[in-house]
């Protein structure tokens, strides 16, 4: 009885373990230190459900994918002869096979081979995940919400997917999506991320710019509601506000010297682009995996430091920039090969028309240029479901066309 009641509403269970899975890959924080780095709690749920998926059902893998990943594994060993600590170098090696495997391709294979809305799911997710933030801010509990993401602005980046999908729905015009739009504005208020701002503004002007031959009255709304904000804000951002977002806009906009206010606001962002790129240029083959941050512990920052500010010292932090972080530690090579499989996905999700997903990701990958860590597990759960779904609608048009 038990198992024909699982059976009837398998497609609904699947989509809860998916939509379940996607919120928990984003909570970094609940993690343990094991020496050479963090386990994450998630790795365990993830590494069981591979395990049960293999042993239980027909697991294929993507041997493009796996070809690539191969390559850049194997490019990015050499590095581990420059490392100031093998065995973390070693470790960050392993992590990424568990994360390509047990992640990347559990979820490629779910996602190709069942009959679930990947976009419903994604929509899920972020609507659970927005409210709970909202309300984590609203009690105070956290200043700038974050859920359990390392900090605010990890979870913006996590929720661009879902504003693509959303911006697209109102293309569509597709049902709820007025909720979507509140959601968004409310994440914009409880994070008070930049990068999320910026990420907004490109995902509203690629929506108009990719259905401008639609001819629809409507899809004007993307760009004339990014210049009425602007306007909005700018004139809030004057009256008054304690906000970190409004005030670092306003402190920018009122200043003699508006790139020097601008660099203010990144603090210690640019000196330590700079930094990374510098270290990546004389280390062609990287200074190992994981070995970035103890690298440059005993390297001469002093031309990266402004006005000899302390705390815009960029030692003892990571690369605001992941591919520089990945060439400076794995090489440049093995950037290539990870940027290489990078776009042969864009291009697969741009050519199918898939043009929410191809956006979403695209415009993540983009701002990932102010960001760090270029292994975060929810961008590999997510790529995993897209294209897997991706996959599942090629096998679909095939069978079609067999018909």
């Amino acid at each position: 009885m038990f198992k024909a009641i699982i059976n009837k509403h398998k497609e609904y269970l699947i989509s809860i373990f998916f939509s379940s899975m996607l919120i928990f890959s984003g909570f970094d924080k609940l993690s343990i230190d094991i020496g050479v780095g963090t386990l994450r709690l998630f790795f365990v749920i993830s590494i069981l459900t591979f395990t049960f998926v293999i042993v239980k059902y027909k697991f294929k893998i993507h041997i493009p994918s796996l070809s690539l990943f191969l390559l850049f594994a194997a490019l990015s060993i050499p590095s581990i002869i420059f490392a100031t600590n093998t065995l973390r170098s070693i470790s960050y090696i392993l992590y990424w096979f568990t994360v390509f495997f047990s992640i990347f391709f559990l979820f490629l294979n779910l996602s190709s081979n069942s009959r679930v809305d990947i976009r419903s799911i994604i929509l899920n997710a972020y609507r659970v995940q927005i409210i709970i933030a909202v309300l984590l801010y609203v009690s105070g509990l956290q200043e700038r919400a974050d859920l359990l993401y390392y900090e605010p602005s990890y979870f913006a980046i996590s929720c661009l997917m879902y504003v693509a999908i959303v911006f697209f729905n109102v293309i569509r015009g597709r049902e709820n999506y007025y909720i979507d739009l509140l959601l968004i504005v409310l994440l914009v208020y409880v994070t008070k991320s930049a990068a999320l701002i910026l990420g907004l503004t490109m995902i509203g002007l690629g929506t108009f710019f990719l259905n401008i031959k639609k001819r629809k009255t409507y899809i004007l709304l993307f760009p004339a509601s990014i210049v009425a904000t602007i306007v909005f804000m700018s004139f809030y951002f004057f009256v008054s506000s304690d906000d970190l977002i409004l005030s670092s806009i306003k402190d920018i906009l009122i200043s003699e010297d508006l790139l020097q206010a601008t660099l203010d606001r990144a603090q210690n962002r640019v000196p330590r682009v700079g930094l990374a790129y510098e270290v990546a240029k004389n280390n062609l083959l990287g200074v190992g995996p994981g070995n970035y941050i103890s690298f440059i512990d005993n390297y001469d920052a002093e031309n990266y430091y402004y006005e000899d500010i302390w705390y815009l010292s960029p030692q003892g932090l990571p690369a605001i920039n992941i591919y520089l972080e990945m060439s400076a530690e794995n090489g440049i090579l093995a950037t290539l090969v990870f940027l290489v499989g990078i776009t042969c996905i864009l291009y697969s999700l741009f050519k199918s028309r898939n043009y929410d997903y191809f956006l979403g990701f695209f415009v993540t990958l983009l701002i990932l240029n102010i960001e760090s860590s270029y292994m975060r597990v929810y961008f590999w759960v997510m790529l995993g479901l897209v294209f897997g779904e991706y996959m599942r609608s090629c096998k679909h048009k095939k069978i079609l066309a067999t018909n």
